[in-house]
């Protein structure tokens, strides 16, 4: 899956999926280290690109 950081925390109308099952997450690199890290550890395992 590819997000951009405007994208990243933000709420959603619909779950789609767990996060376990996006592997990997692709990124851009203005994604703040915190968001980062609140994806890391929600088993999110990502990309920057």
């Amino acid at each position: 899956m590819a997000a951009d950081s405007s994208e990243l925390g933000q709420g959603a109308f619909a779950r789609i999926c767990a996060a376990e099952a996006i592997s990997p997450l692709i990124r851009d690199p203005a994604a703040g280290a915190v968001t980062v890290r609140g994806l890391e550890e929600a088993g999110l395992r990502g990309v920057t690109v």
